[in-house]
C-alpha cells in the first residue's frame, strides 16, 4: 500500500489545490475587505473556491489544449531550447526573470481593473519554464512535451485564480454580478431599488453575504432553518 503510484501525485495536488483555492477566495472576498479565513476552516477552501474557479477556467484550458494539439509539430514545447536565442535565454535566465517581474509591475500599475490581473497572469505563466528541468517534475511527468504543457497550465491557473476572483468581485461592484436577491420576497431588512439591486456574494460559515449597492455596504445575515432566499439572475450579466 505504501508504494501506490498515485501517492506521489497527491503530495503535489492537495497543497496545490489549497493554494489555488486560497488565491481565488483572497482575491474575491478581499475585494470587499473581508478576510474569509475568519469564517471558514482550511478544509472549506476547496469547497468554496474550486467549483466557481474551475467553471471559469475550463473553457480557457480547452482552448489551449486544442491549440497545442494543432501546433505541437510546428511549435513543440522546448523546441527552441537549442537555438541561439534559446541558449542565450538559458544563460541569462535571471535577467529574463527580473525583466518579466518589471513588466508585470508596470501592468499592475498602468492597466485598468480587473484586466490587469489577466495580463499579469499570462506573464506570470512564463515562469513555468523554470520548473521543467526540476528532478521532481521529471519524475512526476517524464514526457518533456507533456511536462512543459502541464506545468504551464498549472502556473497559469495560479494567476488565473486570482484574476477570476478579482473579476467576479468587479462584476458585482459594477452591477453585473450573476445573482441578485429578491429583497421583497426574501423579507430581508436591506435597502434596494430598481437601479441599485442587492447582489448575492456567497455563503460562508453560518452567514449569507450580500452586497448592498445603494450604500455599498456588505450585509451578513445569519442563516436559520426558516431563512428563505429568493435569487434571480441578473439580466445585465447576460448582456
Amino acid at each position: 500500500m505504501d508504494d501506490l503510484p498515485y501517492k506521489k501525485y497527491l503530495v503535489v495536488v492537495i497543497p496545490y489545490s489549497g493554494i489555488l483555492s486560497f488565491l481565488y477566495l483572497y482575491a474575491y472576498w478581499g475585494s470587499f475587505n473581508i478576510n474569509v479565513l475568519e469564517f471558514i476552516s482550511l478544509s472549506d477552501l476547496a469547497k468554496l473556491a474550486l467549483f466557481p474557479f474551475v467553471a471559469s477556467f475550463i473553457s480557457l484550458s480547452l482552448g489551449m489544449i486544442v491549440g497545442q494539439f494543432l501546433t505541437w509539430k510546428v511549435f513543440p514545447p522546448g523546441g527552441g531550447a537549442n537555438t541561439p536565442l534559446g541558449r542565450a535565454a538559458r544563460k541569462y535566465w535571471y535577467v529574463l526573470i527580473l525583466l518579466n517581474m518589471v513588466i508585470i509591475l508596470f501592468v499592475l500599475i498602468l492597466e485598468n481593473e480587473p484586466h490587469r490581473w489577466f495580463t499579469a497572469a499570462l506573464l506570470f505563466s512564463l515562469y513555468s519554464v523554470g520548473f521543467t528541468d526540476f528532478k521532481f517534475a521529471i519524475e512526476l511527468i517524464p514526457n518533456p512535451s507533456t511536462r512543459g504543457f502541464i506545468l504551464f497550465l498549472a502556473v497559469l491557473a495560479l494567476g488565473m485564480a486570482f484574476y477570476i476572483g478579482k473579476n467576479e468581485a468587479y462584476l458585482v461592484k459594477t452591477g453585473y454580478g450573476h445573482n441578485l436577491i429578491d429583497v421583497e420576497r426574501s423579507k430581508l431588512p436591506i435597502r434596494s431599488d430598481e437601479k441599485n439591486p442587492v447582489s448575492y456574494l456567497g455563503h460562508v460559515s453560518d452567514f449569507f453575504v450580500f452586497y448592498e449597492s445603494l450604500t455599498k455596504n456588505i450585509i451578513f445575515v445569519k442563516a436559520k432553518d426558516d431563512t428563505t432566499l429568493f435569487l434571480k439572475p441578473n439580466i445585465k450579466s447576460k448582456n
